[in-house]
């Protein structure tokens, strides 16, 4: 369960650390998420073993009820996902470690709270299609 109160009508995002090791080299993460039809963006924060740590998106949880989500652990996926601190070179060096869930408002000017519902997280090896 994943509580967020979101008091501001700037750029607000609550941040849930889990950190653990993924074994092997996956190449996406999925979870099932109860989402709540807000539009948030829920990410994956990783770090790789040279220091970096990036965001990868599940993208916007803009359904109800349980849907599988999933993100790519492609550094050239596009904007929510990135480098967010460490050397950034441009690849991700594996082994890698999960850190956290991000919720980031999808809407900067909203303001509000709710509840979303995380289960099943797992590293997988995908490729994608889009």
């Amino acid at each position: 369960q994943l509580d967020y109160d979101f008091a501001s009508a700037g750029n607000d995002f609550v941040v849930f650390l889990q950190s653990r090791a993924l074994a092997g080299n996956p190449t996406a993460l999925t979870a099932w998420v109860y989402g709540d039809g807000a539009g948030h963006f829920l990410n994956a924060w990783i770090e790789d073993s040279a220091g970096q740590t990036w965001a990868m998106t599940f993208g916007p949880v803009s359904h109800t009820g349980w849907q599988q989500m999933t993100a790519y652990l492609d550094p050239a996926q596009p904007w929510p996902s990135g480098p967010i601190d460490g050397p950034d070179n441009g690849v991700i060096d594996y082994p890698i470690r999960f850190l956290a869930l991000a919720l980031d408002d999808g809407n900067d000017a909203f303001q509000g709270q709710g509840t979303i519902y995380i289960d099943d997280l797992a590293g997988q090896l995908i490729t994608n299609s889009d």
